[in-house]
């Protein structure tokens, strides 16, 4: 992996701790029966709870029913044929039954409470490398996904930095999935933003160690609720040192490019609704400046298997071609009435201008789009062996739709005409024909979340009620819990009655804190 641990020290050291408690657990199963508690000497000393005080036989008499002789106990139901030679149990008095009972639970409790101090390892972050998703990301890099997290989970396990960010991430995620409490998991990421600050400050660490910590907070801010604040305002003049430093002479490694992109991509995704930027003004025009195109990841790992080497080199160009269409839609969010003064003749016409600059630059990339995106589904299939065409089919499905959804977005911020233009009809139609045609929309009755912004975009800006409905409906089938596509689908049902009867387009964002009592969900 390119990302080396820094030097830094770790938080956890439980070296081999875990084994010298489990010692004594192990050896209390074929017991030496001792009268008193001061016999115990087979429990380390400073292994014990120094909180636990075992009482004596003798504070236990009267207390404790007295040990039955053996030739005379009692025969339970069931319990002939035991084997009594193997029950560590079996000729003891109760008192002598507790007291080892009570010293297993001491250690045990011991252990399971160190353990929680040891460093954490990659077993640690399963969730985050096998479950833990993002609609904004996975459904247009999956491999780039897949492999930088197992790169970001390895590092976690040297990292404590990286290791609380994992942990907050994944436990966010749960609570969100799951539909669990969040108190715990918001602890995890309040101690994962004071570590960031920490490594932040401290020249001694690696930047990439850092730039993963931001895209996993980042990350965390996109899974959280929406907050009507900015995330990182406050760190913008270290970042942007740190980050113009390392982009301009330092070595700049695959993964790190790529995150880099990731973090253009999260961005925009907040800030369309309405919400606050997540990143800075500054640090994403630099990132846009420095990182032309998306990197290839295939330099990664020389025993990558050749199907997925293959699909790296396929799929690297249609990611390259959505993000820079989320650059154009960062662009465009920028001349919204949420971000700008739009109640002026001369504030439309400077709007008008920008937008017409921005609309020329979608046009060049529709013109020069790669070749994948040039062919139908069954040429792909034609061209390429199954493993190889089905996925690129699925991502050139979403890519295309995401183009066609900015263009509707461009006559929705211009205003003019208050209806659906034939250029955004003509985009609409086609997101149609994207989701019901070839192209790997669904799996398993489950539509592609890739597809969420589309299906948004297509509801809010028809005005048929049947149009409408069809967007609706196909918004329930997203499953994806962090898509949010049920939500949505209900945002469009009534926002669509209120543009129907009102005849005009709807601000967004009043009309779903006015509605539904929330900010508009990352789209």
């Amino acid at each position: 992996m390119s990302i080396t641990a820094s030097a830094s020290p770790t938080l956890w050291q439980a070296g081999n701790l875990a084994d010298k408690l489990l010692s004594p657990i192990q050896s209390l199963q074929h017991p030496t029966i001792c009268t008193d508690s001061s016999d115990i000497s087979h429990v380390e000393p400073q292994n014990q709870d120094p909180n636990l005080c075992l009482p004596s036989n003798a504070q236990l008499e009267g207390v404790l029913p007295a040990a039955v002789p053996t030739d005379k106990a009692p025969i339970y139901p069931g319990s002939e044929g035991h084997d009594q030679e193997n029950d560590p149990n079996f000729g003891t008095s109760s008192f002598e039954r507790f007291q080892r009972t009570s010293q297993v639970i001491s250690l045990t409790l011991s252990l399971d409470k160190f353990v929680t101090y040891e460093v954490p390892t990659e077993a640690s972050f399963s969730y985050f490398t096998d479950e833990l998703d993002c609609p904004f990301l996975s459904p247009f890099d999956s491999l780039g996904w897949k492999r930088i997290k197992q790169s970001i989970a390895q590092l976690g396990a040297q990292e404590v930095s990286v290791a609380r960010c994992i942990l907050s991430t994944q436990a966010l995620h749960r609570t969100q999935v799951d539909r669990l409490p969040t108190e715990f998991a918001m602890s995890l990421y309040q101690a994962a933003i004071s570590s960031f600050q920490f490594v932040l400050d401290n020249d001694n660490i690696d930047f990439d160690i850092i730039l993963i910590d931001a895209f996993l907070l980042l990350l965390s801010q996109i899974i959280l609720p929406n907050r009507d604040n900015p995330t990182f305002t406050w760190l913008d003049p270290v970042l942007i040192n740190r980050l113009d430093l390392r982009l301009r002479t330092g070595h700049k490694s695959p993964i790190s490019l790529r995150i880099c992109t990731w973090l253009q991509i999260l961005d925009t995704a907040a800030k369309r609704g309405g919400s606050p930027s997540l990143l800075p003004d500054s640090v994403f025009n630099h990132l846009t400046e420095s990182i032309p195109e998306a990197p290839s990841l295939s330099s990664l790992d020389t025993r990558l298997d050749p199907g997925d080497t293959l699909y790296d080199t396929t799929s690297t160009p249609l990611y390259a071609f959505y993000l820079k269409v989320q650059r154009v839609s960062n662009r465009v969010a920028d001349v919204s009435h949420y971000r700008r003064s739009r109640t002026t003749p001369a504030d439309q016409a400077e709007v008008n201008v920008i937008l017409t600059g921005l609309k020329d630059t979608m046009y060049a990339l529709w013109e020069n789009r790669p070749g994948p995106l040039r062919l139908q589904p069954r040429e792909l299939r034609d061209h390429f062996n199954f493993a190889i065409a089905e996925p690129t089919i699925a991502l050139a499905g979403v890519c295309l739709a995401a183009y066609f959804a900015e263009l509707i977005v461009f006559g929705r911020t211009l205003g003019d005409p208050i209806f659906p233009s034939i250029e955004s009809r003509h985009a609409m139609a086609q997101i149609r024909g994207y989701v019901h045609g070839d192209w790997g929309s669904s799996s398993g009755g489950t539509l592609n979340p890739g597809y969420l912004r589309a299906l948004f975009l297509y509801g809010v800006e028809c005005f048929e009620k049947d149009e409408s409905r069809w967007a609706v409906e196909r918004l329930r089938q997203i499953g994806n819990p962090l898509s949010r596509g049920n939500f949505f689908a209900s945002f469009i049902e009534l926002h669509g009655e209120a543009q129907r009867a009102q005849r005009r387009r709807v601000t967004m964002k009043y009309f779903c804190r006015q509605n539904f009592g929330v900010p508009l969900p990352f789209v």
